[in-house]
C-alpha cells in the first residue's frame, strides 16, 4: 500500500492524481489537492466516470 507520506511516492511529481470520492478522508483529499498539479476526484470506480473526470482536467 502506498500512502501520501511514503518516501517512494511524491504527489507533487505526478502529472495527474485521481482519487475516488468516498475512499479517502477529507484531510487526505485536501493534502493531495494542495500538493499536486492536477487533481481529479472521481465519483465512482467506473471507466466512464474516470474518463469524464480526466477530460475535465485536461481541457
Amino acid at each position: 500500500m502506498v500512502t501520501l507520506w511514503s518516501s517512494s511516492f511524491n504527489v507533487a511529481a505526478a502529472d495527474i492524481v485521481a482519487c475516488q470520492v468516498g475512499c479517502i478522508s477529507h484531510n487526505a483529499g485536501w493534502c493531495v489537492k494542495a500538493h499536486c498539479k492536477r487533481c481529479v476526484f472521481v465519483t465512482s470506480a467506473g471507466v466512464v466516470s474516470f474518463g469524464r473526470a480526466v477530460d475535465d482536467v485536461v481541457d
